[in-house]
């Protein structure tokens, strides 16, 4: 509130591909960036993206911080509030409702050495707003930072992601994949590789 902060209306953007709006452009079909264009992430189709909203103070502020101060009230405050983006964009027929989330996970060292596990506390949140069951089918292997690292940093890290004993249910195809920055899509692409070999068809990021 004192920062004079609030979610990103859920028409500001493209519900397809997360680009924001340009003035009076119809997004019936998409933006021009993804008008009439299939999106898919390894085979696996990829049917709406949902944002808090642009990476810009004070949300890029408060986000490295959940992380680097583990504070987990504000990840529960954005995740609520994620949550809320999710619900409206679901009531204005943005996106079929999925049938699970998935937190994009940390590797165990990590998530020891922060303290949190900020993806997941968020994710806890949207799951809790849209009344959606919440699984961890993956398992994160240690690899480069992504933040700050090269395009071609990020290529290394293919393979990052690996399969839990505990895997998707059968009835579990469409999943809603929560993280906490999209830059380049390299970590959703892992993601979306991982859970494919689950069975799942369809993502929602």
């Amino acid at each position: 509130a004192d920062a004079q902060w609030k979610r990103d209306e859920i028409n500001a953007y493209c519900w397809r591909c997360a680009t924001t709006r340009a003035p009076f452009e119809d997004l019936e079909r998409g933006c021009a960036e993804c008008r009439d264009r299939p999106l898919g992430i390894h085979g696996v189709a990829l049917r709406a993206t949902v944002r808090l909203g642009r990476y810009a103070p004070p949300l890029s502020q408060w986000v490295p911080a959940i992380k680097q101060r583990a504070w987990r009230d504000m990840g529960i405050t954005l995740g609520r509030e994620l949550g809320m983006q999710v619900v409206d964009a679901l009531t204005e027929g943005k996106l079929a409702r999925p049938d699970v989330v998935v937190a994009v996970p940390v590797h165990w060292a990590r998530r020891m050495l922060r303290g949190i596990d900020h993806c997941e506390i968020i994710a806890q949140e949207v799951a809790r707003l849209t009344g959606l069951p919440m699984a961890s089918p993956l398992k994160a292997r240690l690899a480069l930072r992504q933040t700050g690292s090269s395009r071609e940093s990020r290529s290394d890290n293919q393979g990052r992601f690996l399969s839990r004993r505990q895997t998707l249910d059968r009835n579990q195809s469409h999943v809603l994949v929560v993280d906490d920055v999209r830059t380049t899509g390299s970590t959703l692409r892992e993601v979306a590789r991982a859970l494919k070999q689950q069975g799942a068809t369809d993502v929602t990021l």
